[in-house]
């Protein structure tokens, strides 16, 4: 249970990978700036995403946290009511934040140059960790070959999202997919080659396995929930990944959103990112210069 674990976030702005053979697997966003979580439906990946995302909300006292679920937001509702969260829940709503997000790190960029430094430290620069969630993205990132204007949209996400791969980790900005397949249309091949960590649950055919981790892996795992393989660079390991209950996850934002002025407080306002609105109307974003 992700309550058995809890006690081994030690560091800031870290989360629970799980438990292995070699005992607890955790680690920080600094550690591992870009995160893949993949698997077919049922195995966990949706239970993994929530707890990471707890888990950064409790070690990282100043966090801003972006999440894109073009569900309409229902996967992500638990999160909702916190006031450091905002959720994109249409394709233009996701491109409309990417869209900011990346001007964010521009201007980040633009401050570290004038200070000399070479990355945002939150304390010293009284700037928050930013981290965008994208659940199951290849609802996102799929081209809607029937929908012009959809497709559009699709293409700009896929933009700010290779440019925030890249670059945005200095600028104090995680990104962290969830998908059920990886694959060249559902995530740019940019963007994957900018991920540091895989966390990959069982997979129903040799081919997306070796597709995401490079080896037959998570084909072979055992059908059993949270069971997944943790993947660093070249170094990979079967882990049991921790199970939050509803009720728990539930409880634990309530208790966030409590304390929040006096102990998960932000330096900076959300980015706002509601002129979205007239852009759906006409099948584009504002260009924001």
């Amino acid at each position: 249970k992700y309550s058995d674990l809890e006690a081994q976030l030690l560091k800031p702005h870290s989360f629970i990978i799980g438990e292995s053979m070699r005992g607890v697997v955790t680690r920080t966003l600094e550690s591992l700036p870009h995160l893949l979580i993949a698997g077919t439906t049922g195995g966990g990946k949706s239970v993994f995403f929530k707890q990471m995302l707890l888990s950064l909300m409790k070690t990282t006292p100043r966090l801003q946290l972006y999440l894109l679920d073009l569900k309409r937001g229902v996967e992500m509702k638990e999160f909702s009511e916190l006031p450091n969260v905002r959720i994109a829940k249409s394709e233009a709503e996701a491109a409309q934040m990417l869209k900011m997000i990346k001007e964010e790190m521009d201007r980040r960029f633009v401050y570290l140059e004038k200070i000399g430094k070479n990355e945002i430290v939150p304390e010293r620069d009284k700037m928050d960790k930013i981290v965008v969630g994208i659940d199951e993205a290849s609802v996102l990132y799929s081209k809607a070959k029937s929908n012009p204007s959809k497709t559009h949209l699709i293409n700009l996400a896929r933009d700010y999202t290779d440019e925030l791969a890249k670059l945005a980790r200095a600028a104090g900005i995680h990104l962290i997919f969830a998908t059920q397949k990886v694959s060249k249309e559902t995530l740019d091949t940019r963007v994957q080659e900018n991920i540091g960590g895989r966390v990959c649950f069982r997979m129903n055919t040799m081919t997306n396995s070796v597709t995401v981790l490079g080896n037959k892996m998570a084909f072979e795992l055992p059908d059993v929930k949270g069971r997944a393989i943790w993947a660093s660079g070249n170094d990979f390991m079967e882990i049991q990944a921790p199970f939050v209950e509803e009720e728990l996850l539930k409880s634990e934002i309530e208790s966030i959103n409590e304390k929040f002025t006096a102990k998960y407080p932000c330096f900076n306002p959300m980015i706002n990112f509601n002129e979205v609105e007239d852009a759906e109307k006409t099948n584009h974003l504002p260009d924001g210069n």
